[in-house]
C-alpha cells in the first residue's frame, strides 16, 4: 500500500490528522491557554497535547539553531557594512 493511496491510508490519514492538530495546538499555546484547555477543544488527550507541544518546541529549537547557524552571520556582515558605510553629512 503506497502512502499516496490517500483514502485508503491509515498512515496517511494519520499524518494528516497530526498536521492538522498541531496548526492548532500552536495558537492554542501563544493565547496562553492550558493544555488540559487545549485538549478539550480538540477532544484529544492531554498527553497528545503535550507531546505535541514537546514536538513544536523542537522544532522551534532547531529553526533558531539553523538562523544563528546559517543566516545570522550574513545578516550582522550586512548591519555591519552599513554602519561603517555611513559618513557624517551623508545623506540617505
Amino acid at each position: 500500500m503506497a502512502i499516496r493511496d490517500e483514502k485508503t491510508n491509515p498512515l496517511w490519514m494519520r499524518i494528516v490528522t497530526l498536521k492538522i492538530r498541531r496548526c492548532y495546538v500552536r495558537p492554542g499555546q501563544s493565547r496562553v491557554f492550558s493544555q488540559p484547555e487545549i485538549a478539550s477543544v480538540l477532544h484529544v488527550g492531554i498527553g497528545i497535547v503535550s507531546g505535541d507541544l514537546s514536538c513544536l518546541i523542537e522544532q522551534a529549537k532547531s529553526n533558531v539553531s539553523k538562523y544563528i547557524d546559517e543566516r545570522f552571520p550574513q545578516d550582522y556582515e550586512k548591519c555591519l557594512i552599513g554602519l561603517l558605510d555611513k559618513k557624517p553629512g551623508k545623506s540617505l
